[in-house]
């Protein structure tokens, strides 16, 4: 990586925009300035660039906001370079809060950002993902990278003046020699975890042999129990299971002889019971065979039962059909009476209705008198309005002279007589009516005659529908004559009271007719009723006689005594067929058990009970010992089984105990040397002294030439304290001296020689570890103070032989004697206001 201009705004003690164009800067240059001018942060905003962090460990990323920027300056830093032949360009900045723009107090926080423009167009955003990309880029970490190219002020002093411990901690940063430490732990885990399995794996195999069966004579199969006497208690078990073998032959052979005598006294037990179940079957059957005798009388009764019940089932139809033709004719006659019942209440009906037609009719003079003088009286009222009217219009009429005369003046003609003049007016009385009352009364009067005529009319109708009313009860009463009853009307028997109205009276004889209508058809419906049912009761008293014949014929015919004999034997279907199956079931069952009682008697024949009780005492015995022997059976069966898999799990178990034995010791091995164990030598450590000694061995090709050949580094190798990690310690050869002595003893512008060619010697052996990446910048901060004239000659001389090429070298100092020495120079100068460049010289 080759740095070709570097953009800083308010970063650092920098608080505008500053640009360093490191093009002009070719081979060896120095930045100068007084202290805290901002010479290091010229560093910071090149690491801080490409990985987001500051050169030095002292410097945080947080802090890099200039305080001297204005809230509305945004910090960043822009870095453009070579990686190689393609230029690239990295713009970031960090996270940090600045006062807000708006408002007073407060702050607003800025998020942390990047973005990289790589050459083939590919743009890269976001702080961690360009850090990737760089890392993948230059072939470097962070930590690589400020120990290749960027020699921090203070940090490569550590190089040298570092423990043992301090500096493995460098070389595991630098060297990612932390892969050997992991594999160290893992080594020792493995170790660990093959100890854990093998003490498993015994304690497995003892519980396993803890766990054998053994006999009740055997109290443990081994004297002494542990992982070493395992073959032998493999041996004893093996000796245990062939004994058992034996005896379950042995055992099994008793089995079989005790089973061939069960089954020898099963078959005569089966015998045996047959037998006694034979003599047990032949005392049930003569049993029942008694009890059926018994019975006998009983089933004569049942079958005489049935022979009557037969017979009376035949007479049955004949008593059947008497008993329906007295029943039907008992009910005719009883619709007969409940006929006539109605017939008498219709009558007592049609006597009321008829009565109530009399009263009615009763009124219908009186009534037809006063609609007649309602007319006379109506007339009365036109006469007299006809009257006042003529009165009115005649007085109209005679006044009409004075109104005329009201009208004529002096010297106008008169309209009647044309005369001029008028000596004699007619006079105009104070009660002469006006044309317009003479007009409201012949109104009245043309009312009065319309309503007249129209109570005539009505009067005509209503007299007109009373005599109607009494012609209908007339014909009513003739109606009434010709049914079957005969009516006397008596005026006594009218009820009291009138018809308060005309439409009242004709109300009541429209209820009345319909009501007599309704009595008057169900009185025409009962009497066709009753004739026809009298007719029926006729045919019904024939029936009954023909049934009752028939019925007394067959009774005499059957063989029953009378008829309660005839009705004490009949039965329904049910009862017939339950004794009918009884008598049934009584004559097969006596069959059955008289052939059974003939096979009995056959095969019991000569034969005698069996001993039961001493069968069965025989059979309990050999039961007893059966279930002795497999009791011992399962027992042995048992042990044999579980010592047989346990004997295979020990096999197996020995096998994988030996093999993780054998792995345990191997990872044993490995993990004891590789953590150190034995030889106080971690693998890690081994591996950081082969990249220690190289880095010597290229810092002494510079630190010889910087002492005139005086001092060598040599690598530490005695142990002064074993409980104290070494194996990293530096000491320093003199020459002039030929002895020995540890490197603090340096001066100060020796010992910054001495860490300046640990530096490069560590740039060195980094870059050669790291496929060959070739660094064309390497920057150089404070340390030359310390150095005489002649020391800061060689050390110049060093420096500008990295220079040769096309290598970048940056150097940071105060010192004066190397403004002079290098002509090449980025001048800062510190103000109240922040730094500036005050001038590059190329």
């Amino acid at each position: 990586m080759k740095p070709l201009s570097l953009t800083m705004t308010a970063f650092g003690p920098y608080a505008e925009e500053i640009t360093i164009d490191f093009q002009k800067l070719t081979g060896l240059f120095l930045i100068a300035g007084n202290t805290g001018a901002g010479k290091t942060s010229i560093f910071d905003g090149i690491t801080f660039a490409l990985y987001g962090e500051t050169s030095g460990s002292t410097r945080e990323v947080r802090s890099v906001r200039s305080d001297f920027a204005t809230p509305d300056t945004k910090t960043e830093v822009t870095l453009r370079f070579l990686q190689g032949k393609n230029e690239y360009t990295i713009t970031r900045n960090p996270a940090y809060e600045r006062p807000k723009l708006r408002g007073t107090g407060g702050t607003t926080k800025e998020t942390a950002k990047a973005e990289m423009h790589c050459p083939d167009g590919r743009i890269v955003t976001g702080a961690r993902p360009v850090t990737t990309e760089v890392e993948t880029l230059l072939g470097m970490t962070y930590g690589q990278f400020v120990q290749i190219s960027m020699i921090a002020q203070g940090e490569f002093l550590k190089i040298l003046t570092a423990k043992t411990q301090e500096r493995s901690e460098i070389f595991r940063h630098v060297f990612q020699t932390d892969l050997y430490e992991r594999m160290q732990s893992l080594l020792k885990v493995r170790k660990q975890k093959a100890k854990e399995a093998l003490s498993l794996s015994e304690h497995d195999l003892i519980r396993l042999v803890e766990s054998v069966r053994l006999p009740q004579e055997q109290t443990k199969l081994t004297e002494d129990l542990s992982i070493h006497e395992i073959e032998e208690a493999q041996s004893s078990l093996s000796a245990l299971i062939t004994a058992d073998k034996k005896a379950q032959t042995i055992l099994q052979g008793k089995l079989k002889t005790l089973e061939d005598a069960l089954r020898a006294n099963l078959e005569e037990m089966q015998q045996a019971l047959h037998l006694q179940k034979l003599f047990a079957d032949q005392t049930a059957v003569i049993s029942q065979l008694e009890t059926l005798t018994k019975d006998s009388d009983a089933q004569k009764r049942r079958e005489e039962t049935l022979q009557k019940a037969q017979t009376a089932l035949h007479l049955s139809p004949y008593y059947a059909r008497y008993e329906e033709s007295k029943i039907r004719l008992q009910t005719c006659q009883s619709e007969i009476a409940s006929i006539q019942d109605r017939q008498k209440t219709q009558d007592e009906s049609l006597m009321q209705s008829l009565t109530h037609f009399q009263t009615l009719c009763s009124e219908i003079a009186p009534m037809q008198m006063t609609l007649t003088k309602g007319y006379e009286k109506e007339e009365e009222r036109f006469r007299a309005t006809e009257r006042l009217h003529d009165e009115l219009e005649l007085s109209f009429y005679q006044a009409q002279a004075g109104i005329l005369a009201k009208k004529l003046h002096q010297d106008e003609a008169c309209p009647v007589c044309g005369s001029l003049t008028h000596p004699m007016k007619a006079s105009l009385a104070d009660d002469a009516p006006t044309e317009e009352e003479v007009k409201q009364s012949k109104i009245a009067l043309s009312r009065a005659r319309g309503t007249l005529l129209a109570y005539s009319e009505e009067t005509k109708t209503k007299i007109q529908k009373l005599s109607d009313l009494e012609a209908q009860f007339l014909k009513t009463s003739e109606e009434l004559i010709q049914l079957d009853a005969k009516f006397t009307l008596k005026a006594e028997q009218a009820p009291n009271g009138k018809a308060t109205s005309y439409d009242a009276l004709c109300r009541a004889f429209q209820t009345e007719e319909a009501q007599f209508d309704t009595v008057k058809q169900n009185r025409v419906a009962l009497s066709t009723l009753l004739t026809h049912t009298t007719d029926q009761l006729v045919t019904l008293q024939a029936e009954e006689i023909n049934a009752k014949k028939s019925y007394e014929e067959k009774l005499q015919e059957s063989s029953f005594e009378n008829e309660a004999d005839f009705l004490s034997a009949q039965q329904s279907e049910d009862e017939m067929q339950t004794l009918r199956a009884r008598i049934d079931t009584y004559k097969e069952t006596f069959f059955r058990l008289s052939q059974e009682q003939d096979r009995l008697e056959t095969e019991t024949k000569g034969q005698t009970l069996p001993d039961m009780d001493a069968i069965s005492q025989h059979e309990r015995a050999l039961n007893e010992e059966k279930t002795a022997l497999d009791k011992e059976k399962t027992a042995l069966f048992s042990r044999l089984s579980h010592n047989e898999s346990v004997q295979t799990q020990l096999q197996h178990g020995i096998e994988d105990s030996a093999q993780k034995r054998e792995t345990y010791l191997f990872y044993e091995t490995l993990s004891d040397t590789a953590n150190g164990t034995k030889q106080k030598l971690t693998f890690e450590h081994y591996v950081q002294t082969t990249y220690f000694r190289q880095i010597l061995h290229e810092a002494n090709k510079r630190f010889g030439s910087m002492t005139n050949g005086r001092y060598t580094l040599l690598h530490k190798q005695e142990v002064t304290d074993g409980r104290i990690p070494s194996g990293l310690d530096i000491d320093v050869f003199d020459h002039y001296t030929g002895k020995a002595r540890p490197v603090t003893s340096l001066s100060g512008g020796e010992a910054f020689k001495a860490s300046l060619s640990m530096a490069l010697g560590l740039s060195d052996v980094v870059q050669q570890h790291m496929g060959g990446i070739q660094v064309d910048a390497l920057f150089i901060d404070e340390g030359f103070g310390a150095l005489d004239a002649e020391a800061l000659d060689s050390a110049m001389q060093t420096l500008s032989a990295l220079a040769e090429g096309n290598r970048l070298v940056g150097i940071i100092s105060h010192v004066t004697e190397l403004r002079q020495r290098i002509d090449k120079q980025i001048l800062i100068k510190k103000s109240p206001n922040g730094s500036t460049i005050e001038k590059i010289q190329t």
